[in-house]
């Protein structure tokens, strides 16, 4: 299935949810189907409502055990819907915009183990986050580079859930990944291609680590990315960035100046 959360274009500020089905959007109660509404009608909302906690791990795992990697914290009250605009709120800084793939936890736990951790997931969605190099350059020999990360975050369009991709995926010791490219693009303009089953760290592996020291709650998301070379992601006001996943969609960030700055 792919799940989504959305307002309706004719009634803004009210949040639904739904199932997305062959270009329509069927929106339920929690169970079951109450409305078909066209995808035209819609404004997409972040598909998850309330975010107890964002996790960011790297896509390379190199000389880590699968159970024992690194994350930083982002910040759930930073996260927007695929469809809103991210504004910056400093001028002059040197902005990039980062892609990942990310997960949402649909059962928590604490120390999770690699045999039991496959029923935590949810399904998968996408997430590009708005960031500050010169503001990350200033504070990482500090340790502290939470407000280069502060900027915004854009998440969506819908959460696939696993049943979705049984056909594309791949098997290791580590955990699942799957057969599935994706791209970049900015400005309308290709930069990159990669592929899922090219990264090192798996979302099992990921969830086993982030829940060997704290309890993981529904609604908690794993990222894990960057998916490109940060070179690659860097960009000036106004640009939009696009992240496109084979069968789990497509998620555009337009970046603008605030103009009350």
């Amino acid at each position: 299935m792919k799940l989504c959360r959305f307002e309706l274009k004719s009634e803004p500020g009210t949040s639904r949810s739904g199932i997305v089905y062959s270009g329509k959007v069927y929106e339920t109660d929690g169970s079951q189907p109450i409305a078909i509404h066209e995808a035209a009608d819609v404004r997409p909302l972040a598909p998850i409502a309330s975010v107890p906690s964002i996790r960011f791990f790297s896509a390379s795992n190199e000389d880590r055990e699968p159970d024992d990697l690194p994350y930083n914290y982002g910040n759930p009250g930073s996260i927007a819907g695929p469809s809103q605009v991210i504004a910056t709120p400093v001028k002059g800084l040197e902005l990039a915009v980062l892609p990942y793939l990310a997960c949402v936890v649909v059962d928590g736990g604490y120390r999770f183990d690699f045999a039991e951790v496959d029923r935590a997931i949810l399904g998968f969605t996408l997430i590009n986050v708005l960031t500050s190099l010169d503001l990350n350059r200033q504070d990482e020999g500090l340790g502290m580079n939470g407000r280069a990360y502060d900027l915004g975050v854009n998440m969506g369009p819908v959460i696939t859930t696993p049943d979705e991709l049984a056909d594309v995926l791949i098997d290791s010791e580590s955990g699942s990944t799957y057969a599935l490219g994706y791209s970049l693009r900015v400005n309308g303009v290709d930069k990159a291609k990669g592929d899922w089953a090219t990264l090192q760290t798996t979302f099992e592996s990921a969830l086993v680590s982030a829940s060997a020291n704290a309890t993981l709650r529904a609604g908690d998301v794993i990222a894990i990315g960057p998916l490109f070379p940060t070179e690659l992601c860097t960009i000036s006001p106004s640009d939009e960035v696009s992240l496109s996943v084979e069968r789990l969609g497509v998620l555009s960030t337009k970046v603008l100046t605030d103009p009350d700055l």
